[in-house]
Parts: structure tokens; C-alpha cells; sequence
């Protein structure tokens, strides 16, 4: 897909939180159910309403993209309402947010390419190396 198609007003998601696990330390994986297919480009992010009086935090979509699911990891070590948020929630409780967001893609290339990332900063180019 085009990038352009993606650089577009961002559509509102509504979905159900269906996994929740620790993968080490403070690292979690969060995986996102919506009711109809999400479309996104690897490397980009959603904004998750984390409290309700309306504030967001961004996430990279670590998962590729492909269908109605999505995955976070997500480094909670801030304690902030973000990480407060996420750590709060429950499989089955609903996430709403918007996306897809972002310019962090890789595009189609013929040329060798390198992944350097660590934590929850290898989010982004998980679905890219996928």
C-alpha cells in the first residue's frame, strides 16, 4: 500500500484488549482486537486514550499488518498513566484510540538494511522485518 493512503485523517478505534504478557522485566505485550480490519503501513503508531478525560499516549504497532489485530510492547518502566493505564487493564476491557499514525516507514528497497533497537524500541521494525 501506498503511503499516502496512510497519511490521512487518522480513523477513532475501538477494540477489546484479548492478550496481556509480561515478556520480561517491565516489558508487556498487548494485543488489540478491533471489530473490522485495521490498515496500516510497518513502522507506524496509534494514540490510546490512557484516562477519561481524554489524554493519549503513542504506541508503535509492533505486529504486522494484516487483519483486525494488533500488538504493543510496551516499556512500563515510567510509571506514568500510560504505563498505569496498560498495566490496569484486563483481557476483554476496551482500548479505544486513533490511527493509524506516523511517516516511520520503510517503503519497498532493493538495498540491505539494519535493525539497531533495544526494549520496547524494537516495536516499530518488528512488523517491518516481518
Amino acid at each position: 500500500m501506498q503511503l499516502e493512503n496512510f497519511l490521512k485523517m487518522p480513523q477513532i478505534l475501538s477494540g477489546l484488549l484479548i492478550k496481556k504478557v509480561n515478556l520480561a522485566g517491565n516489558y508487556w505485550l498487548f494485543s488489540l482486537e478491533f471489530p473490522t480490519e485495521f490498515s496500516f503501513l510497518a513502522g507506524q503508531y496509534v494514540s490510546v486514550k490512557v484516562v477519561a478525560d481524554g489524554s493519549r499516549r503513542s504506541y508503535s504497532i509492533a505486529s504486522a499488518p494484516d487483519g483486525n489485530l494488533i500488538e504493543l510492547v510496551i516499556d512500563v518502566t515510567p510509571m506514568g498513566l500510560g504505563s498505569k493505564y496498560f498495566l490496569g487493564l484486563s483481557e476483554g476491557d476496551a482500548v479505544e484510540g486513533m490511527g493509524p499514525m506516523g511517516r516511520f516507514v520503510l517503503g519497498e528497497t532493493t538495498k540491505k538494511v539494519l535493525f539497531v533497537a533495544t526494549g520496547s524500541g524494537l516495536g516499530p521494525f518488528r512488523p517491518m522485518i516481518h
